[in-house]
């Protein structure tokens, strides 16, 4: 009788223990090792979905606010929520690099810097001194042609149009220009829900979503300069948004440049 009882007793234990052990093993978030990240992704390292940082969308110091972590797994572009500020809407945005991203402990250096004169608004000198003076053709300022109606179909040429109105509209009046040296439909799909949420949080559920690889560089004109960003293999995710007009996402990108040239 006391052989029975202490065994039952035993597995009792032994069932609690291996349940506080799946309890906890629940309960303890993954950890992604620094040798799963790409090279140059490292940074990424410390931020966590669910994570409150300071995000700028231009790269400026004067744009930072507070945005949340929204993706950061390895192998896709890491994305953060951010509420609606100037003149960007509310929404879901790349972060493309280090510089445009500052975890809690890094505000306060952020405010501060902030009241600074921004670099970025004047143009720079190359190696020999002089201020860069661009080719001619090198910046273009031509709009797309066409037009973004909510009645057009999906082309390659809609898409460009939609994405030059989208840099367009960001940048509050300043003449901007969008040159496309290669766009390639990468794959299309439907837009479902599955065990981990939408295939595309950006998209509305059902819709058809047109992912592009692209090589372009966009052109924006200051007071004394001229911005320059190249891309190359950057994406954009085009579908018809829940008002039924053509959108366009940025997707991310894996290489991305920038300089100022003097404007003539």
């Amino acid at each position: 009788m006391t052989k029975k009882t202490n065994l039952s007793l035993l597995k009792h234990l032994l069932f609690a223990a291996m349940a506080s052990v799946a309890v906890l093993l629940v309960a303890i978030p993954p950890v992604v090792a620094q040798d799963q990240w790409d090279k140059g992704d490292e940074w990424r390292a410390p931020y966590k979905v669910g994570d409150f940082v300071q995000f700028s969308i231009s790269g400026r110091a004067s744009d930072f606010q507070k945005c949340k972590v929204s993706n950061n797994e390895p192998g896709f572009p890491m994305r953060v929520e951010c509420d609606a500020f100037k003149q960007w809407t509310a929404g879901s945005y790349v972060v493309y690099g280090k510089s445009s991203i500052q975890g809690a402990a890094g505000i306060a250096e952020k405010a501060k810097n902030n009241a600074k004169p921004e670099e970025t608004e004047k143009p720079v000198e190359d190696q020999a001194g002089g201020i860069e003076r661009p080719d001619e053709g090198e910046c273009q300022f031509n709009e797309q042609a066409g037009t973004a109606s909510r009645n057009a179909k999906p082309s390659e040429q809609l898409f460009k149009r939609v994405i030059y109105e989208r840099y367009r509209d960001m940048e509050s009046g300043r003449k901007v220009g969008v040159t496309f040296k290669t766009f390639t439909l990468n794959k299309s799909f439907v837009n479902r829900l599955t065990g981990s949420g939408l295939l595309h949080d950006g998209a509305p559920r059902g819709a058809t979503v047109y992912r592009y690889k692209t090589d372009f560089f966009t052109c924006v004109k200051y007071t004394d300069s001229i911005l320059r960003t190249d891309v190359q293999e950057g994406y954009f995710a085009c579908f018809k948004d829940k008002s039924g007009e053509w959108a366009c996402a940025e997707d991310g990108r894996r290489n991305w440049s920038q300089k100022h040239l003097a404007v003539k």
